[in-house]
Order: C-alpha cells, then sequence, then structure tokens
C-alpha cells in the first residue's frame, strides 16, 4: 500500500493536484508496517482485527506516545483503504495515545521534593550504600529541580550525566 506507484499513493496524488507523497512518508508508513502492526497483528485477518485488539497493541508498543499516535495513523490508513475496498464495513474506533506531555503533577513534585530536609534525603538516597552523605542526597535533589523547574523535557534531563555536572563544578567561571 505504501509504495510510491501503488494504487493509494497514486490516488494520493491525484487528491495532492499531482504532487506526490514525500518518499519519508510512504517509508515511514511502510516502516510501521513491518516493523510494529505485522509481528503483532499481521496474522489475523482485518475482518476480526477489534477495537480491544487494537487497543491492547498500541498499549504494547515500547515507544513516546507520539510515535503511538504515528502507528496508529498507519493502522487507519489501513482500515479506510480496507472500507474503500469493501473487505470490512467500519474502521473500528481507535483511542488515540494523549498529546498531553509526560509532566509532574504538583503531588509527583510534593513526594519529590517535600519540605522536610530528612524527608528529602530519603527521598533522593541512591540506595546503594547507607554511609552515602546527606550533601550528596540534596545536591542530586537540587540538580532535578532545577532541570525540572528550569523546563528541561524528560528526554533532555535523561540524556544529562553526573560527569556533565562535575564537569561545570570543577571549572572556573
Amino acid at each position: 500500500m505504501f509504495v510510491s506507484d501503488g494504487p493509494w499513493a497514486q490516488r494520493q496524488q491525484r487528491r495532492r493536484n499531482g504532487r506526490p507523497l514525500a518518499h519519508n512518508t510512504l517509508y515511514e508508513h511502510g516502516m510501521h508496517v513491518r516493523k510494529h502492526i505485522i509481528p503483532a497483528i499481521g496474522r489475523e485477518r482485518i475482518c476480526d482485527v477489534d477495537t480491544q485488539m487494537i487497543g491492547d497493541f498500541l498499549d504494547d508498543l515500547a515507544m513516546s506516545n507520539r510515535n503511538r499516535r504515528n502507528v496508529a495513523s498507519t493502522l487507519q490508513l489501513i482500515f479506510k483503504e480496507a472500507v474503500r475496498r469493501r473487505i470490512i464495513k467500519a474502521i473500528p474506533l481507535m483511542e488515540l495515545p494523549s498529546k498531553k506531555p509526560n509532566i509532574l503533577t504538583l503531588e509527583d513534585l510534593r513526594k519529590l521534593f517535600p519540605r522536610d530536609r530528612a524527608e528529602l534525603a530519603k527521598v533522593w538516597a541512591s540506595g546503594r550504600t547507607s554511609a552515602e552523605p546527606p550533601e550528596a542526597r540534596y545536591a542530586l535533589a537540587a540538580c532535578c529541580a532545577i532541570m525540572f523547574f528550569g523546563g528541561l523535557r524528560l528526554q533532555e534531563a535523561r540524556a544529562v550525566s553526573p560527569q556533565q555536572f562535575h564537569q561545570f563544578s570543577s571549572s572556573p567561571l
């Protein structure tokens, strides 16, 4: 379906006043089919795929909600084509993953950064050693607080390494 000279792509080109679909668009849809859809539900007949199966499939994908929505979009195009060809009568309902970013709630922040210093030290203990000084725990909490409240995205915060903090703390400014 997602090949440049296929009937679906040709129809899309006609709808776009002769402009072909971008190669990347076709490639990404094809990749979603090969990498995710076929391995998970490719053995099922399309008329047997239901809302629950689609929901379980999307929930089981180990990826961001944005990528899940992209896979769901590809799946929706496949179902639309199946309806068009009268293979199925209707597209199963798909609950698309939320566009809401994964952010910390106020309750999460209160748990991560309690006002009591002893509680704060417990939350931020690494669990590696009981001899860890509380100052190390406070420093870790402070670095994370700066990242959270400074607007770093979760992926950016995950990419930060301890060496980067040590590098800045030991460099003369």
